[in-house]
């Protein structure tokens, strides 16, 4: 039974994608369709309403949707969203999938998601996620690749899923990735592989649909490759019915990607169509006998026509393979590659050439552009001290901008973006290399020789960076993790040496140590989710709103790259020291599955839940992991700590001021910032003792919330003593190195509406003008990343601040709170 006040209720009563391509017993059968601009979709519209009044598609198919082009081989087409309008004012899908096919070949980031935004209003719950062809006229955008889309629409999903808590609707899209498999050279065959395992880990891709292919054995080695690398996701075979008219396009590989060997040219022109269908439906049979989930129709756009070819496949079945030399048609190359042999072994890798110019490029970046090499230290202080590189302005950058141009084109055929991507790519520049300047190579488009589709003069990009990858730090296994973000459009022609040096491209950080806090059981949502986990005999174990809910959490939060992850399960374990240990230990496990190697922040009142949670992680990530934090010890309970580095090293957050907020029960209440500065001089020398170095310690002042402060009346703030304290932790000399750590978001306890966020970054940034070096935040807020905080929220902010305990002070703070609440007001 449908929700009568759902606005899309046909697709809320569809079962998802993913959980129907994994069902065993069904085989989806999905019909593309390209629609001519400008006009009616009639094609699409004659399909659905045949599949309403039409017989039944035979066992053991299900028709399972249809799926939309966008703009394929670059010439213009209907968009799938104009698609997508006639069909809803024509009585919609009738229960099939609509799965529009997504690029942005023609669109921005922003426009990209927008088109994203506008499917989940329509109800859309799946799309099919493809680089995109070269477009034949106008001029290709490209700012995001295949990979960087998947990546989009998973954190579009983890963020709806966070926003909406664990049991309500969230909107979603199970996106589609493509592998193109016509590629015959080992190292642009290779790429492929290795790029689809980054859709599926990286970006989430819930089915794969190659790319037209008349080769069984590249099947059968995109089958072995996902099993090889556990890739667990369904396949959705592509099954292109392939007359003359088609074939003659094809041939040559006119359609970059495509192959179609002359010899099949000649044997689909000779034939009838009846043979034609037959070859369809003998491919349809081979990829349900090979172990794919479904498959995608193409140039196959009516209804009856569907059906004939399923009927036939059902009749072939397993005995495809007596005819499977209509189905395979191998290029006339003296080596073909193939990723395993026809024993089912991996084929030996060959011994690739790397030019030498490459070779240099690394000799120079060890030498100096590595942190800790001989001259990155000197000349980054060189762009640091020069007024005229760092404003990026001047004859000296002008120069240093002219030689840094004219070397890199000479060595790498810079196109000068500003956001150089060379170390990562192995000194491939990708805008110099690939005619798409993708972020992430390859796309499909290689011939089956291993050069670029559109410029065959050219060696497709994926195969130098496959290539370089053997001869460099890392090799493939580098290469397997490497993705690379979006090029930064607003650094383009400028001197990318300043933006590496001075922190301003993608290596860009935030200017403080952050900890994303949200994975914490006192916030509501957080706290139903366990208590769904907690309701279920095996909750973390079997897929649960409440699990969803904290895989997403974690992924959205790993999406800034903090670093640090928090878990605090206090709450949720209701005072039981076992199970809140067990819980711990199953936040940390998630964290490690789905943070991205961000480490935990293990946080707790309870030693041996911050025992179980380091021990989790180590035995998980084993000897030589990146840090944890251990949150927290405090002069009452730190005794602990030392026994811990038996388990493995970690960093430590030590509370200095824990009993100002229980008036005194628990810790330490701390009058005065220069208190605060002797116990953590205390704290201090004894972490030392205990082999802890200066910048593994973080010294927590405890915030207090900004509402507080109007009850210290002739006293100074909480908060006056916590920055001065920072500022006077910070400056001493014995302690140089070490941290100081706020949970800012406290601040806003009990305050009005208004500018609440606005008035965390005032803070924030007045906190870190005293030296504050680290912050437990809400990372999807950007703390300290974007624009400095507006300049009267930050007089706001500072008033508190200033609360000296003077009379003068205390009326200042009053006006500023005042003034906060006009903003409120005002919404």
């Amino acid at each position: 039974m449908t929700d009568r006040n759902d606005p899309h209720p046909e697709s809320s009563a569809r079962e998802s994608l993913p959980r129907r391509l994994s069902d065993p017993s069904r085989f989806d059968v999905f019909i593309e369709f390209t629609c001519p601009a400008g006009k009616p979709p009639g094609k699409v519209l004659a399909f659905l309403a045949a599949v309403e009044h039409g017989a039944p598609i035979p066992e053991p198919f299900a028709l399972g949707g249809l799926s939309v082009t966008q703009n394929p081989s670059g010439v213009v087409t209907a968009s799938p969203a104009d698609v997508l309008a006639h069909v809803m004012l024509n009585g919609g899908p009738r229960g099939l999938e609509y799965i529009p096919h997504v690029s942005a070949k023609g669109m921005n980031r922003a426009e990209v998601k927008t088109f994203l935004q506008g499917l989940l209003s329509h109800g859309i719950g799946s799309c099919f996620v493809v680089t995109g062809d070269h477009p034949a006229d106008g001029t290709p955008v490209f700012d995001l690749d295949s990979l960087n889309v998947l990546q989009m629409i998973r954190q579009m999903n983890a963020e709806a899923r966070v926003k909406a808590g664990p049991v309500a609707p969230a909107p979603a899209l199970a996106a589609g990735a493509a592998v193109g498999l016509a590629k015959y050279e080992e190292g642009s065959c290779l790429q492929q592989m290795i790029k689809l395992e980054k859709k599926i880990r990286a970006g989430g891709a819930s089915f794969v649909t190659p790319n037209v292919i008349f080769d069984t054995r590249k099947v059968e080695d995109l089958f072995r490759f996902l099993k090889e690398r556990d890739l667990r996701v369904p396949v959705v075979g592509y099954v292109f019915l392939l007359t003359e008219p088609a074939a003659r396009r094809m041939r040559g590989e006119k359609l970059p990607g495509v192959f179609v060997h002359p010899d099949l040219y000649e044997m689909v022109r000779s034939e009838s169509f009846d043979d034609q269908v037959l070859r369809a439906a003998r491919q349809v049979a081979m990829w349900r006998d090979l172990g794919a989930a479904g498959v995608d129709l193409g140039n196959v756009e009516d209804f009856d026509l569907a059906a004939r070819i399923l009927a036939q496949a059902a009749e072939i079945g397993p005995s495809w393979r007596e005819a499977e030399e209509t189905l395979t048609f191998r290029p006339d190359l003296e080596d073909p590659y193939y990723i395993y042999t026809g024993d089912g072994e991996r084929t030996l890798p060959r011994d690739p050439r790397v030019p030498a110019r490459r070779l240099f490029l690394n000799w120079i970046h060890n030498l100096l552009f590595e942190p800790g090499s001989t001259g990155y230290g000197l000349v980054k202080s060189f762009f640091e001290r020069s007024r005229g590189l760092r404003n990026g302005a001047g004859l000296l950058y002008e120069a240093t901008r002219l030689i840094e141009f004219v070397g890199k084109s000479t060595l790498a055929r810079c196109h000068s973006c500003g956001d150089c991507h060379l170390p990562e790519n192995f000194f491939v520049c990708l805008l110099g290399e690939c005619t798409k300047g993708l972020t992430n190579v390859p796309c499909g488009d290689s011939t089956v020789d291993g050069r670029c589709g559109i410029d065959t003069d050219k060696v497709c990009a994926g195969q130098l960076v496959y290539d370089a990858a053997h001869r460099f730090s890392g090799g493939i296994d580098a290469l397997r993790a490497l993705v690379n973000a979006p090029r930064d459009p607003g650094l383009v022609h400028t001197s990318s040496l300043r933006n590496f040096f001075l922190d301003e491209d993608h290596h860009r950080r935030a200017p403080i140590i952050q900890v994303a806090e949200l994975l914490h059981a006192t916030l509501p949502r957080v706290k139903e989710a366990f208590d769904i986990i907690l309701s279920l005999q095996n909750g973390f174990d079997e897929p649960n709103p409440g699990l969803d809910y904290l895989g997403k959490l974690i992924e959205s939060q790993a999406h800034y790259r903090p670093d640090y992850i928090d878990a605090n399960v206090d709450d949720a374990g209701e005072g039981d020291t076992a199970a809140t240990a067990a819980l711990m230990r199953r936040a940390v496990g998630l964290i490690c599955e789905r943070g991205g190697g961000i480490p935990p922040c293990v946080d707790s009142s309870d030693p041996e839940v911050i025992r179980a949670g380091l021990d989790e992680y180590y035995s998980r990530r084993g000897p030589g992991a990146p840090r944890p934090l251990i949150n927290s010890a405090n002069s009452e309970r730190k005794d602990f700590v030392w026994e811990l580095g038996a388990i493995g090293p970690f960093d430590i957050v030590y509370m200095l001021n824990v009993g100002a907020m229980s008036g005194g029960a628990g810790g330490d209440v701390v009058a005065t910032p220069g208190e605060l500065e002797r116990k953590a001089l205390v704290f201090f020398r004894e972490a030392r003792r205990h082999g802890f170095e200066p910048h593994q310690i973080f010294f927590d002042n405890a915030v207090i919330p900004l509402a507080v402060e109007f009850t210290r009346y002739g006293q100074p703030g909480f908060n006056h003593v916590n920055i001065e304290g920072i500022r006077r932790i910070m400056s001493n000399h014995e302690m140089k190195g070490v941290h100081t750590i706020l949970g800012i978001t406290n601040l806003i306890r009990d305050f009005p509406p208004g500018r609440k966020t606005g008035l965390l970054r005032g803070y924030l940034q007045i906190a870190m003008e005293a030296g504050l070096s680290a912050a437990i935040v809400n990372v999807a807020r950007k703390f300290g990343i974007k624009k400095p905080a507006d300049s009267e929220i930050v007089d706001i902010a500072r008033a508190f601040v200033d609360q000296d305990g003077s009379t003068e002070a205390f009326d200042r703070m009053q006006h500023a709170y005042e003034r906060y609440k006009t903003f409120g007001l005002n919404k």
